[in-house]
């Protein structure tokens, strides 16, 4: 989409969300994307981050620091975001739509999220999805043809995450062991949502 936009004049100013803060890997690939096209990429908590901390997701009950509130994690959406964006940008007052890489051809939900919603939103956030009908076909033409290259995720996962997903997790742990170790600095009861994983294994109906 990036690449896309570029080729069509628009100015971008590209930011990161990140769900656990510091991840080496997410760091490499960013660092790439900048070098790539020459500008400085923000780095934000997703409102996922946020929310997971303040509510203390995946958290030990007894460990739980007291410095942990509400206050200081506040609870946001995407509007804000690209409100601060905007700020950091110079844009004062005015409210520039947020581009959105996503595609109906990427799964069924946001096949349904699109053709519902429309690829352009001008309510609550002002958003389009500016290569919404874009194929498989069309987007691996464009990273040839511009040289560019996909992140670890798409070689690991086949996309970028978007929860912490007992997958995510399992090749996390194998691929960088260093980031899975600071994802459970900041969750540590996700080892324990991995071991209900692997026991249902166990317990699955035969199928012979």
């Amino acid at each position: 989409m990036w690449l896309h936009l570029r080729r069509l004049g628009f100015e971008i100013t590209p930011y990161f969300l990140h769900f656990v803060p510091g991840l080496q890997y997410v760091e490499k690939s960013l660092s790439y994307y900048e070098s790539f096209f020459g500008v400085k990429i923000l780095r934000l908590p997703h409102p996922l981050f946020y929310h997971m901390v303040r509510t203390w997701s995946y958290q030990e009950p007894h460990a739980i620091p007291a410095v942990i509130s509400f206050e200081m994690f506040p609870a946001y959406d995407f509007a804000i975001i690209d409100d601060i964006v905007a700020n950091s940008a110079g844009l004062g007052d005015v409210k520039p739509y947020c581009a959105v890489g996503m595609r109906s051809g990427d799964n069924l939900e946001r096949w349904r999220l699109i053709h519902r919603q429309g690829p352009v939103g001008i309510k609550h956030r002002r958003y389009y999805y500016a290569i919404w009908d874009w194929s498989n076909e069309q987007i691996a033409q464009i990273l040839r043809e511009e040289g560019c290259k996909l992140p670890p995720d798409y070689k690991l996962w086949g996309r970028t995450i978007t929860a912490y997903s007992y997958k995510y997790l399992q090749f996390l742990k194998s691929a960088y062991p260093n980031d899975y170790a600071l994802t459970l600095q900041w969750f540590p009861l996700l080892e324990a949502d991995e071991f209900r994983f692997e026991a249902m294994k166990h317990h699955e109906p035969s199928k012979n």
